[in-house]
């Protein structure tokens, strides 16, 4: 099976509820699901899947680079911010350290 199809099947909000119901236990971090059980769930499949996981496969693509890029733009903002508020780095210099690091080699 196309791991497209899992990814979408188990980020489905009727099998995270499914699997909710599931679960046994006192708190969080004790709560289990028997395997037998989890197994045992129905999940839809599409008439084409391999039409499906050609169709998704792009878009997860994107989904991925796009939290990559919210990372590193993140750890720039981490880096950086400090340094302006305590006026350490001048907003001019922060464009040419960014457009430094982020320019082709």
């Amino acid at each position: 099976m196309a791991r497209e199809l899992v990814y979408a099947a188990v980020r489905s909000p009727g099998f995270t509820e499914d699997l909710a119901s599931l679960a046994t236990g006192t708190s969080g971090s004790h709560q289990r699901a028997k395997a037998d059980d989890v197994l045992a769930l129905e999940v839809p499949v599409p008439d084409d899947p391999d039409g499906f996981a050609a169709r998704v496969r792009p878009m997860l693509a994107r989904v991925a680079a796009n939290e990559r890029e919210s990372r590193t733009l993140a750890a720039v903002r981490d880096a950086l911010l400090p340094k302006l508020i305590s006026g350490e780095l001048r907003i001019r210099d922060a464009v040419g350290a960014v457009a430094d690091t982020t320019s082709p080699t």
